[in-house]
């Protein structure tokens, strides 16, 4: 087995786009290795101390419990990982940087679980203020009040409240998977015989079309608050 002080020593901070450049016009989406930031790249390092699985995660969380792991960190694991995966780095220290990096990321999520819950209660929240019904009929009242739900809920501290960002985030991420559910029940109709089941569908997709009117309209509604956040 490699010792630990040979894996700090041998796992460089390789870019995961390191003599792989992108066409010329084409974006680097990658994060760079010089776009770490030390604090993030220390917290990696320090995991490479531990001899076994075990061992990383123990580290991680305590670091957990001291707000040690972020979004950052995570990054910084991805970067460190890929890039010496590229570079033909030694399987052994492979592996460690794989473990580091897949502890990391379930700590990450375990932190943001309950952020998640928040945001999709709130989502849930603002959307029974008002129907589709207020859109078509631009019920000044209704959505003036939505507006100002939003408002309210962006001025709180991030600690307290949830972001703007997280709420476009997540209204996002709901519209494909409505998209597929969607393609599924049109499936499911076109394959439906009995004309009791087909009414029931057919009332459902008409439900799931008022949803996704509210969904869009809630996401407008936060976009235009991306201007006043600078």
């Amino acid at each position: 087995m490699v010792s630990a002080r040979r894996r700090r020593r041998n796992a460089r901070v390789f870019s995961s786009a390191e003599g792989n450049e992108p066409p010329a016009g084409e974006q680097r989406k990658e994060k760079k290795a010089e776009d770490i930031p030390p604090e993030d790249y220390a917290i990696v390092v320090e995991l490479l101390d531990c001899e076994t699985g075990e061992e990383i995660q123990e580290k991680a969380d305590l670091m957990a419990k001291n707000a040690l792991i972020t979004a950052g960190v995570v990054e910084a694991a991805r970067v460190i990982l890929d890039g010496n995966i590229q570079q033909g780095q030694d399987e052994d220290i492979i592996l460690i940087l794989r473990a580091i990096y897949d502890v990391l990321l379930k700590e990450l999520q375990k932190i943001r679980a309950p952020y998640a819950k928040k945001v999709l209660e709130f989502a849930q929240e603002v959307m029974g203020m008002f129907t589709a019904e207020d859109l078509e009929s631009n019920n000044e009242m209704a959505l003036s009040k939505v507006r100002l739900v939003l408002q309210e809920e962006f001025d709180k501290d991030e600690e307290i409240g949830v972001t703007r960002e997280a709420l476009e985030k997540y209204l996002g991420d709901v519209l494909p998977v409505m998209d597929m559910q969607d393609e599924r029940l049109k499936e499911q109709l076109a394959a439906c015989e009995d004309p009791k089941v087909q009414v029931q569908m057919v009332a459902q997709m008409m439900q799931r079309t008022k949803e996704r009117m509210q969904i869009d309209h809630l996401r407008e509604v936060a976009r235009t608050f991306r201007s006043e956040d600078k």
